[in-house]
């Protein structure tokens, strides 16, 4: 049966019923195998829907409202063997790396110095970065220089005031900027 375009209510004699056209929406995904799926997008078709009829009709009733079915989607079929994840390889140096980082943060700079060394080695002999360890080595370098420029200072100082309390003698005072020193 064709449907009548001009949608008027008055019948034919070869139509006994008006077929009216409806929007049908379905939500039908969209994905093809090369790209990512698409939102889902509203498809509108125009589906003839009409009154039931009294007296049988040659065609089927499937035809009648025709509905695209959605195409089969390609899906690959993967090997589970190949697909089986692959450990990361162990790093040796990675313990004495965060032990090198620690103590050079805590004022133990010459043994984080060397921990850092140490594990810095190992993890380029298996081929692995180790940036914790290269931390401890900086950290470790830059407060072994500092310690040492203070002890420098501080030996020198010391000895300045053991050289003056001398010239006084055991039970004297010296005054250095201000603060009295008693010498023993």
């Amino acid at each position: 049966m064709e449907p009548n375009p001009s949608n008027s209510a008055d019948p034919t004699p070869e139509s006994p019923t008006t077929p009216t056209e409806a929007p049908v929406t379905t939500d039908i995904p969209v994905t093809t195998p090369e790209t990512e799926p698409t939102p889902e997008v509203p498809v509108t078709e125009a589906v003839s829907v009409s009154e039931p009829v009294a007296e049988p009709t040659a065609e089927p009733v499937a035809e009648s409202a025709t509905v695209e079915e959605p195409t089969p989607q390609i899906v690959p079929v993967v090997d589970p063997a190949a697909s089986a994840i692959t450990p990361t390889p162990v790093n040796p140096g990675h313990g004495l790396g965060i032990a090198s980082l620690i103590l050079s943060i805590i004022g133990v700079h010459l043994v984080g110095l060397i921990l850092g060394i140490v594990a810095l080695n190992k993890s380029k002999k298996a081929g692995q970065k180790n940036g914790l360890a290269l931390a401890g080595i900086i950290i470790g370098a830059i407060g072994l220089v500092i310690g040492v420029i203070v002890a420098i200072i501080l030996i020198s100082v010391a000895g300045q005031l053991g050289a003056q309390c001398a010239e006084v003698g055991a039970g004297g005072s010296i005054v250095v900027n201000g603060t009295e020193f008693i010498c023993s």
